[in-house]
């Protein structure tokens, strides 16, 4: 497949689609990612994602990073990005090693699909249930 090929593929994904060395330098991100994050190429491949990653997520999200990496498996983390318009959305992430015919890694290839509306709806879910819960031991009581 050429890498024309692969931009299409990856910008006509519903996902964040990026690419890193086995050192840790980012190759790539898809034009879903600079539209979401309204962050430059140039700036993303600097570790510009770090900027839009929620404060509160940042030491979890690299030591899940950090695991995959150093067991080199494929890692999976949930975390909040920060949108151009400055509003956070949950992303499920996923990176998945590439490696040579000697096992050695080469790549990482990653992703970032939007669960923000899933887990907005699970709140909820959980706080109805917790109500009816409270309702039930009320009723219990008052009976």
């Amino acid at each position: 497949m050429s890498y024309a090929q692969f931009r299409r593929i990856t910008d006509a994904m519903p996902h964040i689609v990026w690419t890193m060395q086995a050192d840790g330098s980012y190759t790539y991100f898809n034009e879903k990612w600079l539209a979401y994050t309204g962050l430059s190429l140039a700036d993303s491949l600097q570790n510009g994602w770090v900027q839009v990653l929620h404060p509160n997520d940042r030491a979890r999200t690299a030591r899940l990073s950090e695991q995959a990496v150093t067991h080199l498996q494929i890692g999976e983390s949930e975390c909040r990005f920060r949108r151009a318009d400055g509003s956070y959305r949950w992303m499920l992430g996923r990176a998945v090693p590439q490696c040579d015919e000697a096992s050695l890694v080469t790549q990482w290839l990653g992703t970032f699909t939007d669960i923000d509306d899933l887990k907005q709806t699970a709140a909820l879910l959980e706080k109805n249930l917790s109500m009816v819960r409270i309702a039930g031991k009320v009723a219990r009581l008052g009976g």
